[in-house]
């Protein structure tokens, strides 16, 4: 339940975020605090809140519609501004192989939520001990 829950708001932030927004850092910073708030709130296996929201991202880039989820493309003035997007530096040569560069991206993109899942039960965890 609680994975499935999660992963459905993963994909629903993607989703709505990228409706609103073609910036990525306004996106990890609402996974971010949605996985703190539910690590606080329901800090039993914290870390499947913040799985489950990084699993929705992925998920919601792998959807057959992920055209309709996302944003279209970058327009000419945000590539004017930040520059066109560029391959991650990865090892070995494997900044040409796109299996290997959507990986790394995704775990990059999981860690977000599931840091913020940790940090809201290590918040929670220390309130629990300050009032003992």
């Amino acid at each position: 339940m609680r994975l499935s829950v999660s992963i459905l708001l993963g994909v629903t932030i993607f989703a709505v975020g990228f409706r609103w927004t073609d910036e990525v850092t306004v996106i990890v910073a609402l996974m971010i605090l949605t996985g703190g708030t539910l690590g606080f709130l329901w800090p039993y296996r914290a870390w499947l809140w913040g799985l489950g929201l990084g699993i929705g991202t992925r998920i919601s880039d792998l959807t057959p519609s992920a055209s309709i989820l996302h944003a279209p493309p970058l327009s000419p003035e945000h590539i004017a501004r930040e520059g066109s997007s560029r391959p991650l530096p990865l090892p070995f040569g494997l900044t040409a192989n796109p299996v290997a560069e959507w990986m790394a991206g995704s775990l990059l993109i999981m860690a977000f939520p599931l840091a913020g899942a940790c940090v809201g039960w290590m918040v929670r965890s220390a309130g629990r001990c300050a009032i003992r």
